[in-house]
């Protein structure tokens, strides 16, 4: 009886033996990895296991939200948060458990996708005409400009895409900008292109120091007889600094006027180096003119000066003007006048009919105590409107009444005198101020 009961129990322990030896020892994980987008979110994963087990959570931008268990399946929802960094990041999950191997459970999160510009402002030279910036992002988006003059290589689109703006250059000395909207999701950005302004020319365009180029002047600009053809006759003063002439154009003589003693026109230079011209008539003009080394932009400003003195059988009315482009516009204030005569300055007769006209000045002259033509000085300011690269002075008689006894002029004689003078203008009284060292002058306005 009692070596039954032992082989029965020994029986027994084999039996349980047997069966430990067919239970196994598992802990295993539906997926190893799972990629999530920056925007992070919800991950569901699976781990069976019949051991006990460690669950360790290495980063804390992800975490377990909650778990269910159905036997030996946990399933475990994980929550990760947004990743607010361009570079991706990896965190883990790791299972440790009794007598298995452990168990690792990877996310790999995308860093965010940058959103927006790639550049907020932009600088570039006057002379360029064109500038890039990328739009960012994985979104759809639309660009815009206010300016029509800034033209967009695309308007719409669909992610990272580069885009150029181009404008035309700025000729001016005032520095230009634009505003460039980018609407990506709902959110917008700007791009502000500013062109930088020209340097404006500083310094002299041109200049001629009268008494110091008196040589000079006799050379270039003294007719040797009479000039008789209409034009410049190929004669000018070359400016002593800069690069630029000083010309008298005359024009065609009229068939009313009587020509007295040869007085055709004569391009003469006075003892201190005055150029003057005799038989100035309406229709004549003096020309200054500078030239610079490249195109003076547009919106420059130009000072002149000069000294003059009317004869006194020429207008008493001059007329100042400056080239702008194609067109001759004041170069000072403007006024009219109406003037009339009723004597001849030829016969001394009265008119047969008497003269009256309105005539258009910005300059008009003096006498001084001898009754003779003053000096005085002609200055002023004018800006260009478009880009040139010689700037151009008019200086004309406007009417056809005689300065000192207002007989009508139809005679061409040596007191039909106009020049430019190296003499001081006079004192208010017209009186003489005998010194002698004025220039004309083409210079960039400070």
């Amino acid at each position: 009886m009692k070596l039954r009961k032992e082989i029965l129990a020994g029986l027994a322990l084999l039996a349980l033996g047997s069966c430990q030896k067919d239970t196994e020892l598992f802990m295993t994980l539906s997926s190893k990895n799972v990629s999530v987008t920056a925007d992070g979110g919800s991950v569901s994963f699976d781990l069976s296991a019949n051991v006990h087990y460690r669950v360790l959570v290495d980063d804390n931008w992800m975490s377990i939200s909650d778990k269910t268990e159905d036997g030996d399946v946990t399933t475990y929802n994980l929550t990760v948060v947004a990743n607010t960094e361009t570079t991706p990041r990896e965190g883990t999950i790791r299972f440790i458990g009794d007598g298995v191997t452990p168990l690792k459970f990877t996310i790999s999160q995308a860093g965010v996708v940058p959103r927006g510009v790639s550049l907020s402002s932009i600088t570039v030279e006057p002379q360029v005409t064109s500038a890039k910036f990328t739009i960012l992002g994985d979104r759809a988006w639309t660009a815009s400009c206010s300016n029509i003059d800034y033209q967009l290589s695309s308007l719409i689109g669909m992610g990272e895409m580069e885009i150029t703006v181009t404008f035309p250059e700025n000729e001016g000395y005032t520095e230009k900008s634009a505003t460039i909207e980018v609407a990506i999701a709902g959110e917008r950005y700007t791009v502000t292109i500013i062109q930088k302004a020209l340097e404006k020319p500083q310094g002299i365009l041109a200049d001629w120091a009268l008494g110091q180029i008196k040589e000079t002047t006799t050379a270039f600009f003294v007719d040797a007889e009479l000039q008789t053809t209409p034009g410049n006759g190929n004669k000018y003063i070359p400016a002593s600094t800069g690069n630029g002439k000083i010309e008298y154009y005359a024009c065609e003589r009229p068939s009313d006027y009587t020509l007295k003693s040869g007085y055709n026109c004569k391009r003469l230079i006075g003892g201190t180096g005055d150029p003057y011209v005799e038989g100035t008539i309406v229709g004549d003009y003096w020309l200054v003119s500078g030239e610079y080394a490249m195109d003076i932009p547009k919106g420059t400003a130009i000072d002149f000066y000069f000294v003059t003195k009317f004869g006194t059988y020429v207008s008493n009315y001059w007329l100042v003007e400056y080239l702008d482009g194609d067109t001759w516009k004041p170069a000072l204030p403007t006024s009219q006048i109406t003037e009339s005569a009723t004597i001849s300055g030829a016969t001394g007769a009265v008119l047969a009919t008497p003269y009256s006209a309105q005539i258009t000045y910005n300059v008009m002259g003096v006498l001084d105590p001898s009754k003779n033509g003053a000096y005085h000085a002609v200055k002023g300011t004018f800006t260009i409107s478009v880009p040139m690269k010689t700037i151009k002075l008019r200086f004309s008689p406007s009417g056809r009444v005689a300065f000192k006894d207002g007989k009508y002029i139809d005679i061409i004689n040596q007191s039909c005198q106009s020049r430019f003078s190296l003499q001081h203008p006079s004192n208010a009284d017209g009186s003489a101020v005998k010194e002698y060292n004025e220039h004309v002058t083409l210079k960039f306005a400070e």
